[in-house]
């Protein structure tokens, strides 16, 4: 079987699925390691698989741990991009960098087989820096899974994180995220364009979606860095989508489908920017939107300062949903900005701690700590302070 000679043509070939395992078996340590890993597998001798110049071929990695151990230019990966994760943990390395200067980022989805959305995602302990992008460009993505960043993901434009359907995203306390144009550092949404077959959108197709089951959940321990005008550091939204179950309405009152957590810091150098977004969209045919809000929020940070924005900045945009003051908290504004804003009928704060609204913009403006909007009838209680 080692003499065997194996010719790879045309269109349409897996070398090999991979199912399980560790990043002690599975992992990418440039082309010439791929290669030799599937000869190993077909227990032939090392330069008996030969690759067509056309062939058209896909390696899988499937249900189980993936480490990258070697820098990938994203745009110059012919081999790389010939591997397809599906639920799969894939592990960044400290000191490896995953590139591109065409907006090209990553992405993995899970499947029906998950029962957890941390068996498919990201642990980036390197550095992600994606340039040439636009308002669609993604650093790291995934569908049910899981993303942590424990250190570096730049981006020029676009979204530094993003997940849906059930994804968990955290920012984690040594991690950066750096927009240098426009765009938002970690973005969540209940589903996508449409709902899939795993995940908790195949809860909201069968209606078994419980009322505190979370469709996403942000959260930031680190910095979030967003320097062009009307960036975002944390956005969430919930959202019910065609075929969903007549009993699910994802962010109906009396229920919790997401969180939105900063205890980190969160800088906007740019203008009309938005510090953590709570969003909710209503489904088609609601009594009233009203009836619904967005991912509920939590802030912790050092009661200064925690956000900072630009001129007709706000810190905190409240879509008709619960805010927990874990600690004192403080957001700093320019002109005409915003400490909370407040949508919706029945908002709410809990927690007495002391709120400080920094104005740091030109003395012929102001700022305003809360807005409510003609709607809102807040509850709850927070004391002001505005410097």
């Amino acid at each position: 079987m080692q003499n065997v000679k194996v010719n790879v043509t045309g269109n349409g070939v897996i070398l090999r699925v991979t199912e399980g395992g560790t990043v002690n078996d599975n992992k990418w340590t440039g082309p010439t390691g791929l290669i030799e890993s599937v000869e190993d597998d077909m227990k032939i001798n090392r330069g008996n698989l030969r690759i067509g110049p056309n062939a058209d071929y896909k390696v899988y990695y499937k249900n189980g741990e993936y480490s990258i151990e070697r820098n990938i230019d994203l745009d110059n990966a012919p081999i790389f991009n010939k591997i397809k994760f599906v639920r799969e943990k894939i592990f960044i390395d400290p000191g490896i960098t995953v590139s591109s200067t065409t907006g090209k980022g990553m992405i993995v989805g899970s499947d029906a087989g998950a029962t957890s959305n941390t068996q498919t995602g990201y642990v980036n302990k390197g550095n992600v820096e994606i340039t040439g992008g636009t308002a669609s460009t993604i650093g790291l993505s995934t569908s049910y899974g899981e993303i942590i960043n424990e250190n570096v993901v730049n981006v020029d434009n676009g979204l530094g994180l993003y997940g849906v359907n059930g994804s968990k995203i955290l920012n984690d306390s040594a991690g950066t995220i750096t927009i240098t144009g426009n765009g938002t550092g970690m973005a969540a949404f209940t589903s996508a364009t449409q709902l899939q077959d795993y995940g908790t959108d195949a809860k909201i197709k069968a209606g078994t979606l419980g009322n505190n089951e979370k469709t996403l959940e942000l959260e930031n321990k680190g910095t979030i860095t967003i320097n062009g005008n009307g960036g975002i550091g944390m956005y969430g939204e919930l959202r019910t989508l065609p075929g969903a179950h007549s009993s699910i309405e994802v962010g109906k009152t009396g229920t919790s489908h997401g969180s939105i957590r900063n205890a980190g810091k969160i800088v906007l150098a740019g203008d009309n920017s938005v510090g953590v977004v709570s969003k909710v969209s209503a489904p088609a045919g609601a009594a009233s939107a009203l009836d619904f809000g967005g991912p509920e929020i939590s802030l912790n940070g050092t009661g200064s300062s925690d956000i900072v924005t630009g001129k007709e900045g706000i810190g905190v945009y409240v879509d008709n949903t619960k805010v927990t003051f874990e600690t004192d908290y403080g957001v700093e504004v320019k002109d005409k900005g915003t400490g909370v804003f407040i949508e919706g009928n029945n908002p709410s704060f809990t927690d007495n701690k002391t709120f400080e609204l920094k104005y740091s913009g030109v003395p012929t403006k102001s700022a305003v700590a809360f807005f409510m909007n003609n709607k809102s009838t807040a509850s709850g209680a927070a004391n002001a302070e505005q410097y």
